[in-house]
């Protein structure tokens, strides 16, 4: 299990790691981001509307952009994300949306024909 982090301490996590991309897992629209949130174990700590999620998640992205990382948009389906908890044996909440964005990142970073379709740099989008 991966253990909650502030902002704060995963910047500092990555930068001991040299990490310079950073995976933020992001929803394509209000219906979608609707759907998500009908599986999620936290359900009761996310924002209720897709407007609202989508300004933090902006806040969030730029952030880390500030302090000089790469951020990439990663998406997926409820299906994917739940087949990928469940091969992992992670819940479904927000440790493990971060936790799948950034290891998709990783795999896509290996295969850049991959990242193209799957990952949409942040600033592009």
């Amino acid at each position: 299990m991966y253990p909650k982090k502030s902002v704060t301490e995963q910047i500092k996590m990555f930068r001991e790691n040299q990490v310079t991309d950073v995976g933020f897992f992001w929803y394509r629209d209000a219906a979608q981001y609707a759907q998500f949130l009908l599986i999620y174990e936290d359900r009761d700590t996310l924002h209720d509307t897709y407007a609202l999620w989508h300004k933090q998640a902006m806040r969030g992205m730029k952030q880390y952009e500030r302090r000089g990382f790469v951020t990439h948009k990663v998406y997926t389906t409820p299906e994917g994300l739940t087949e990928w908890c469940r091969a992992n044996g992670l819940p479904l909440d927000k440790t493990s949306r971060s936790a799948f964005a950034n290891e998709k990142l990783t795999e896509a970073m290996k295969s850049p024909k991959s990242l193209k379709h799957s990952i949409g740099a942040a600033s592009r989008q």
